[in-house]
């Protein structure tokens, strides 16, 4: 234990409690300090000294873009949770506001408010659209890794994609320490959905439902919901939950 509530003896008791051990507490403070700081660089260098060392980085605060909803705007529409593991990529669906609109301005904010006046924001660029005379949906992509780049991509209907790189890192990135980190993050930037093992399972779950009857087809038909629901929602770990829960429950092998 080092440093700050950790030297009370409140702390500490709840501690030996927690882990059923007595916790080390002859540590130089600023010797930790400096050894944490050490492995953090050497994880964002990808040094092979610390190839056994696993630490996650977060988004500190959720980003996400304006919209309106139900006739009100300025409403904050998050696609990254704050806390979320990086790296990470996000995709929400959004709709045009006309049938006859030629053009969306996406406004990136980053905060915790539901009105984007509260927030911070990040970035404002224009996509142009081709008026179709309908409604179109628009999927907007964030994609956040451990420097601190932010890629923005807007997929339309027609199938093109507009992005934007925001780099908001703390320290000064070259052209290719840029370029190799939006390389990793493209490998993630798949849909759920269209994954192998999340299609073997479907097909698994919807040929179960079909032998089924009464009860135990409608118990089904719920997991079926559940996992459409998650690969609707894009959120890999969420999809992983839902069917690591369904094969257990419905004794499948996903393997």
């Amino acid at each position: 234990l080092v440093g700050g509530a950790s030297q009370m003896p409140l702390v500490q008791r709840i501690a030996v409690r927690l882990f059923g051990k007595l916790p080390y507490q002859s540590y130089d403070p600023s010797t930790i300090v400096a050894l944490g700081a050490a492995i953090q660089a050497a994880c964002r260098l990808r040094s092979e000294d610390i190839e056994e060392v696993i630490l996650t980085d977060i988004c500190p605060y959720s980003l996400g873009v304006e919209v309106n909803r139900q006739g009100i705007s300025g409403i904050f529409s998050p696609i990254i949770e704050r806390n979320t593991t990086v790296p990470v990529s996000r995709v929400e669906t959004y709709s045009t506001m006309h049938p006859e609109q030629d053009s969306i301005t996406v406004n990136v904010y980053q905060g915790e408010n539901h009105k984007v006046k509260n927030n911070i924001l990040v970035e404002s660029f224009d996509v142009p659209l081709k008026k179709t005379g309908a409604y179109q949906s628009i999927d907007i992509r964030f994609s956040y890794d451990i420097n601190g780049l932010l890629e923005v991509d807007v997929l339309l209907e027609d199938g093109s994609v507009k992005s934007r790189v925001i780099n908001h890192s703390p320290v000064t990135l070259s052209a290719q320490q840029i370029e190799e980190s939006r390389t990793r993050l493209s490998a993630l930037k798949i849909y759920p959905r269209d994954m192998l093992i999340n299609r073997t399972f479907k097909a698994k779950l919807e040929e179960l439902w079909a032998r089924a009857l009464g009860d135990e087809r409608e118990e089904i038909g719920r997991v079926i919901t559940d996992f459409d629901a998650a690969l609707q929602s894009n959120d890999m770990a969420r999809v992983d939950e839902v069917r690591r829960r369904a094969s257990v429950y419905l004794a499948i092998e996903t393997s």
